[in-house]
């Protein structure tokens, strides 16, 4: 009777224990991955907006998820953010302070075509996961949300939340500066920025190719970024 009870305690601990693994791996926190980076293919295609300009980009990394608070604590260890939000994307932070976190961690801010890539621009798509729009919750679309949070927003090259959640810095600068830095006051030429939501008359998805400009010199609570490391022909990582 004994050895019986005993066996059934111990065969319950053991499925206890199985279950307690089966649920961390299946639903650790995305910042555990949030270093991760997903390989890109160099392309080449024609810019939609402009039929007679080529575009061509080589291999790059790019990062899977947003760069997070907790991943920019350990560029500046004085940087604080709210409790329990370690796995949301690092916000108000200036194009400059992205770029300087960028060269810390060995990578670069992408470019405008990079970002798009990623996104599926070459296979011809509207937004990352396909060319259907996509109404978001509203209450969603006014908090930032834990990277990884938008799922189903997910691109071809497997990279997250490029719609959605924040905005993001690109290496960019906006081509006609002087009018973009005159129409909002800015005193440095402006960046442009990829993937938030845009408030209009409903709040929707940007589309892949659609951008915003901002001043490089301040941060902002709705842009965050993520990062590339660019290959050479042949070269894995």
């Amino acid at each position: 009777m004994r050895k019986s009870l005993f066996v059934t305690v111990l065969l319950t601990v053991a499925c206890g224990m199985m279950w307690i693994l089966f649920l961390a791996a299946t639903h650790r926190s995305p910042v555990l991955d949030a270093g991760e980076m997903v390989r890109v293919e160099g392309g080449e295609w024609i810019d939609s907006d402009q039929p007679d300009r080529k575009i061509h980009v080589q291999p790059f990394l790019i990062d899977k998820y947003e760069v997070t608070n907790a991943q920019f604590a350990r560029f500046r260890p004085d940087y604080k953010f709210p409790e329990q939000q370690e796995d949301f994307p690092v916000t108000n932070m200036t194009w400059e302070e992205a770029a300087a976190y960028a060269k810390w961690a060995g990578k670069q801010l992408p470019t405008e075509a990079e970002w798009e890539l990623a996104a599926g621009v070459a296979e011809n798509r509207r937004y990352p996961w396909g060319k259907e729009k996509r109404a978001p919750d509203l209450k969603d679309a006014k908090t930032c949300q834990k990277v990884g949070s938008y799922r189903a927003n997910l691109s071809l090259a497997g990279c997250y939340d490029m719609e959605g959640n924040v905005w993001e810095w690109t290496a960019d600068t906006f081509s006609q500066t002087t009018a973009g830095a005159m129409a909002s006051g800015a005193a440095a030429p402006q960046k442009i920025l990829k993937g938030g939501w845009q408030f209009k008359k409903i709040v929707a998805p940007a589309a892949i190719k659609e951008q915003i400009t901002l001043d490089p010199q301040k941060g902002y609570s709705y842009v965050g970024f993520r990062c590339v490391r660019r290959l050479q022909p042949g070269q894995n990582q």
